[in-house]
């Protein structure tokens, strides 16, 4: 592998196509879920899991970690269906 190939790699990483509600950051600290795995935790579909990533304001913010990579924290999951549970019992 050449030093320009790791360079090339960093660089495209930065440029992909932006989607609603999805911002590119570096994982720190938390536990965090693909999408797939997050829908199976919030006993939904996948196809439902897009749909509320895109409509619903209530629905925890999706982060990108690399083009081709979202992620959702789990905290922000529990915290997600501790208030639906809350609204649900209003």
């Amino acid at each position: 592998m050449s030093s320009n190939t790791l360079k090339d790699i960093s660089h495209q990483a930065t440029h992909y196509p932006a989607t609603a509600r999805v911002e590119k950051i570096s994982i720190q600290s938390g536990r965090v879920l693909r999408p797939g795995p997050a829908a199976e935790y919030l006993s939904i579909g996948l196809s439902t899991f897009w749909l509320k990533s895109k409509t619903d304001p209530t629905f925890p913010k999706l982060f990108k970690t690399g083009p081709r990579t979202t992620v959702v924290y789990l905290q922000a999951l529990d915290e997600y269906l501790a208030a639906a549970k809350l609204r649900a019992t209003k």
